[in-house]
């Protein structure tokens, strides 16, 4: 636990890009299906909600216990609705050929509603702005949090240049 005399360790948790980890990585034998991605002629596993939500879960706990904090020290962020349009005003190119297909947003969709659910029970603040992607928020919370050493949980190597004296980024 940290002492009185160092600062506060906040974990700020990138939910899409971890969750879409947990989603894709591995393998669910049991409720997991393989399709063909009409646009790429690839084959695409998609795993099952629970299985998300448990592999979520197991990365969730490793952090709490890999930087000594309590679900209250953690910020889970999503993306907003709507932030990618944002940024395609500016750059219609923007995540071009990155569609998911509809099962993996249905999949998604149910695992994020449970590990919300989990998450707000333990305790920990889940923040979703509209009009925002994740990495937008996060970086506004990393600047602002400044009272706190801020710890940016994410498989996004692009938010490395958050880092700062108080910001740090773990990836795994």
């Amino acid at each position: 636990m940290n002492t009185a005399s160092e600062k506060q360790v906040r974990l700020l948790i990138d939910m899409n890009s971890i969750v879409n980890q947990a989603m894709l990585g591995g393998t669910d034998h049991e409720n997991g299906i393989v399709l063909t991605h009409p646009e790429t002629g690839k084959d695409v596993k998609i795993n099952s909600a629970l299985y998300t939500v448990d592999r979520f879960l197991e990365r969730y706990k490793q952090a709490l216990e890999h930087f000594d904090i309590a679900p209250v020290d953690v910020v889970a962020v999503w993306d907003g609705k709507g932030g990618k349009a944002y940024r395609q005003m500016f750059l219609p190119q923007y995540k071009a050929g990155r569609d998911k297909l509809p099962e993996q947003h249905e999949v998604l969709n149910e695992a994020k509603e449970s590990i919300n659910t989990l998450l707000r029970f333990l305790g920990t603040t889940v923040v979703q702005q509209d009009a925002c992607e994740a990495d937008d928020t996060l970086a506004y919370l990393a600047k602002h949090l400044s009272s706190t050493s801020n710890i940016i949980y994410t498989g996004d190597g692009e938010l490395t240049v958050l880092v700062s004296g108080e910001t740090h980024v773990w990836r795994q």
